[in-house]
């Protein structure tokens, strides 16, 4: 059987807010469609096609892999900024709920949007649970009489889109979270008393001129941060000095840099961390 498309334009809200102009290919044999932008690429595809194995490939999968690699400008990024309580708990402070931060280019591009969470004891996996976000949250759904102290929670979150680029992003990069369960405390717990260090991905990202970058810090200490283009090489410093424990965020502004690329690295006690940013003009 013949495959048969028919192109139009459609205008699809994107980039903040922004119409873009773009082009629906509409398969007639079935209740498919694709849409893509000039200089963007495949954007979307409804429901794939999928064929027994043994036939092959089927021409519509051929189709995007053509357009995919026709067009490289990949724009549509997604990105966890920051998931947090991930502190060490008493283990009558459970369960609780995992709070998230993210950015997606298009919303309605999201697909899955979850996280892992592991209960380990002494390399032992006791539980294992994969929750949902639901207006940015998702419960740790573990149970006080479950736990003894000394037992490690693992949290990693994934956030992905499914565009023909299928962007994905996770939280840490690499790895897990990693959360211990201490002795049960008898005045009510409070979430913000104890802070881990962290480093949240800038925002927006990518960015002109200017971004926002935050991080946080549980002990007061000396602390820099700084970022460097893809040499290494440091081209601004924005942060260097003694702050006590907190939450903080400074703006920087890369007026007079190229597109590209840069790297920016917080050190504050005994943590290095370091996170990539990218600048387009």
């Amino acid at each position: 059987m013949p495959y048969n498309f028919i192109s139009e334009k459609v205008y699809l809200p994107i980039f903040n807010g922004d119409t873009v102009e773009c082009y629906k290919l509409s398969c007639v044999n079935f209740y498919q469609y694709y849409l893509f932008a000039q200089n963007i690429g495949l954007i979307y595809t409804y429901k794939n096609i999928f064929i027994s194995p043994g036939y092959g490939v089927s021409r519509d999968s051929l189709f995007a892999y053509r357009m995919q690699n026709d067009f490289v400008n990949n724009f549509f990024t997604v990105s966890i900024n920051n998931l947090w309580p991930l502190n060490d708990r008493p283990l009558n402070a459970f369960p609780f709920y995992i709070n998230v931060d993210y950015s997606i280019q298009i919303p309605s591009l999201r697909d899955s949007f979850y996280v892992e969470i592991w209960h380990m004891r002494k390399n032992n996996i006791l539980g294992y649970y994969r929750n949902n976000f639901v207006n940015n949250k998702a419960q740790v759904p573990i149970q006080p009489s479950w736990l003894q102290e000394g037992d490690i929670i693992k949290i990693r979150a994934k956030l992905s889109e499914k565009s023909i680029f299928q962007n994905a992003d996770y939280f840490p990069d690499k790895g897990f979270a990693y959360i211990k369960v201490l002795s049960p405390v008898s005045t009510e717990y409070d979430e913000n008393v104890s802070l881990t260090y962290s480093l949240e991905q800038n925002y927006p990202n990518p960015f002109n001129p200017s971004t926002t970058i935050s991080w946080q810090s549980p002990v007061g200490s000396h602390q820099t941060l700084k970022v460097y283009d893809s040499l290494g090489r440091e081209v601004a410093t924005l942060v260097d000095e003694f702050k006590p424990a907190g939450r903080y965020e400074v703006e920087f502004n890369a007026s007079g840099l190229s597109s590209g690329v840069y790297f920016y690295s917080l050190e504050s006690g005994s943590a290095r961390i370091v996170k990539k940013l990218t600048l387009l003009r």
